[in-house]
């Protein structure tokens, strides 16, 4: 019996109805990012069909921030080839895991803009993160204690944020210090994390940060040198890390290469940093404003708040077969979880909907297809799930049904580029020549599965 799991789906309320109702006060510690396409302006003189590209990679960007990484995290601005978001910080471990999840999404978002031939060698990606602890300027009387403010701007029914401060200035210098394929992190969320880290994580995330220059900021410090930091997963080999010629138009990078990696200062002499110019205060204040957005709207949190164990996310599958009996399969880009294997492709249930529903509008969404079933209210063949070990061990379930589709509609330029790198048609036969090392769990199995229901409506049409 496969269990219905559409009684579990409920609305939950999040930050993003906080900051839309009424009377909220936002202040707190927030967490900033930014990607940044690099070579843009020689791609768009040299290449027509730029616009393509880019529209892929801030789809692609918005997508994964938004429905992966950080449900919480909102697109803050747009600026030319940049996309900037910000997220209120509920968590130690969001900040925690955040440099590793951005670097993911940059390193990803490579591998998508590449996709398209001609952006191959040409353009690339650089990524920042910072922090800061801002105010409210609606509740703060005009007493601003910290530097940093929130400035709310309602339209209809929403409410846009924009933020304005010395910290928030910090991320724009320190971009400037960011490389393709590099995550620059301020030095104040760096000196943090190092903070955090007992007790949170068995890997020290410290390992995987670098002081890589000392640099004069604008308008930073008094103008005294401030700890650039990148932060990169291995700090093994110089060839690895760069292109061949990145080294002669950046002095960071040369000295860098130069010097096999024997420049780099360990980001643990950021305490020492921060205590000789007395700002210790303000890490702490980074840490303690952590949870003091939920602490200060509490009452708006528990007038909507919904027990844990009624929600659940509802993952809906469509092996989708053709008017020859061949199924569509997908391959997924790199993610966190069964990342680059062959699967079906996949719909998320939303408020409201049926299954059916959910599902054509998906795969219309992902592939360009029109579904079509043949029970009126199909059954599901089967069930699974998904456990996301990074997001304490969250399990994700999962439905799969059967749908037909007109093989003339599938085509290899629609398909979503951003959640799949390939498509194919297989048959029963075909697929045994894909390693199940290659797919993801019982992947062969649901497709002798899909061939006994197709049989069995044959002979049995309901």
């Amino acid at each position: 019996m496969v269990k219905d799991y559409s009684k579990n789906i409920q609305r939950t309320v999040d930050h993003h109805d906080l900051i839309k109702s009424e009377t909220p006060n936002l202040t707190g510690t927030y967490l900033f990012f930014s990607l940044d396409i690099v070579n843009s302006t020689f791609f768009k003189n040299k290449i027509n069909t730029w616009a393509e590209v880019f529209s892929t990679f801030f789809k692609f960007c918005k997508h994964e921030v938004q429905n992966e990484l950080f449900p919480h995290a909102e697109v803050w601005k747009m600026v030319g080839d940049e996309i900037l978001f910000y997220m209120p910080v509920s968590n130690e471990s969001d900040i925690y895991q955040a440099p590793h999840k951005v670097y993911d999404l940059m390193d990803r978002s490579i591998e998508v803009i590449r996709r398209h031939e001609e952006a191959k060698g040409i353009l690339s990606v650089k990524a920042t993160m910072w922090i800061a602890y801002a105010e409210d300027v609606d509740d703060t009387d005009n007493q601003i204690e910290y530097g940093n403010i929130i400035l709310k701007e309602r339209v209809v029914d929403n409410i846009t944020l924009d933020f304005l401060g010395p910290d928030i200035d910090i991320g724009f210098r320190v971009s400037k210090f960011a490389s393709q394929k590099k995550l620059a992190v301020d030095a104040k969320l760096a000196c943090l994390l190092t903070k955090l880290e007992t007790g949170l994580s068995e890997n020290s995330i410290s390992e995987s940060m670098r002081i890589v220059s000392y640099e004069q900021l604008k308008g930073v410090w008094d103008n005294r040198h401030y700890p650039i930091v990148w932060y990169q997963p291995k700090w093994d080999s110089v060839n690895s890390m760069f292109w061949y010629d990145q080294k002669f138009n950046s002095n960071i990078i040369k000295r860098i290469v130069d010097t096999k990696l024997g420049s780099l200062e360990p980001v643990s002499n950021l305490t020492k940093i921060f205590k000789d110019l007395n700002k210790l205060k303000q890490i702490e204040k980074l840490r303690d404003g952590v949870k003091e957005l939920e602490k200060k709207n509490i009452a708006l949190l528990k007038e909507k708040s919904i027990p844990i164990d009624r929600l659940s996310e509802l993952h809906l599958v469509a092996i989708c077969v053709n008017e020859k009996d061949e199924i569509l399969i997908s391959k997924r880009t790199k993610k966190e979880v069964l990342s680059l294997t062959w699967e079906f492709g996949c719909a998320q249930l939303h408020l409201r909907q049926t299954f059916k529903e959910a599902m054509i509008e998906g795969y219309k969404e992902d592939f360009n297809v029109a579904l079509e079933f043949i029970e009126k209210d199909p059954s599901p063949i089967g069930q699974y799930i998904i456990k996301k070990e990074k997001e304490k061990n969250r399990v994700v379930p999962g439905l799969i049904f059967v749908a037909k589709i007109n093989s003339t509609q599938v085509d290899d330029q629609k398909f979503d580029t951003t959640k799949h790198s390939d498509i194919r048609w297989v048959t029963a036969d075909s697929a045994k020549d894909i390693p199940s090392a290659d797919c993801v769990p019982k992947f062969h199995q649901r497709i002798i599965d899909t061939y006994k229901y197709l049989e069995k409506h044959k002979t049995d049409p309901k």
